[in-house]
């Protein structure tokens, strides 16, 4: 990879994607000879090979690939590399981790994906739904008095 052009982008993006593939294929057979020293060792090393070639890779084909493995911790911290929010607060809402879903909202900080997901938050989980939208307004009334004022100063 490191005498790979970056305007070879088709060839990066298959040898990553290869790559990626190698190293879920054998994170599943360290899982299934129950070597738990093993697997974390080459957990770190498929997280390292995302972090360093996220731009390389096909989000689409990487997630079906992860999805194929049965990888979801995998996708979740590779959907996190991409600030793919919306996939991970879908993951949360769908096992009903509404605790996660909520902490993810506020990490995202989106108000379209507080408009999407408010409705069952506020069915499940109204308290904690109802102090993250407060929080979220507050930070969002927060920034627009900063960017009034850094306006009016830039009027000077």
């Amino acid at each position: 990879l490191d005498n790979m052009r970056s305007s070879d982008r088709a060839q990066l993006t298959m040898v990553c994607t290869w790559l990626t593939e190698m190293y879920l294929d054998k994170l599943n057979g360290a899982c299934a000879a129950e070597r738990p020293d093993q697997y974390q060792l080459v957990l770190e090393q498929v997280r390292h090979v995302l972090q360093d070639h996220v731009k390389n890779l096909d989000p689409p084909t990487t997630y079906q690939l992860m999805l194929q493995h049965g990888r979801i911790d995998v996708l979740l911290y590779y959907a996190e590399l991409n600030g793919d929010h919306e996939r991970i607060i879908s993951h949360y809402m769908q096992r009903r981790e509404w605790t996660k879903a909520l902490q993810q909202l506020a990490i995202a900080n989106d108000a379209k994906l507080y408009y999407h997901h408010a409705p069952t938050l506020m069915q499940h989980a109204p308290v904690g739904t109802t102090n993250a939208l407060i929080h979220a307004t507050r930070e969002s009334r927060r920034l627009s008095m900063c960017s009034q004022r850094l306006s009016m100063c830039m009027r000077c």
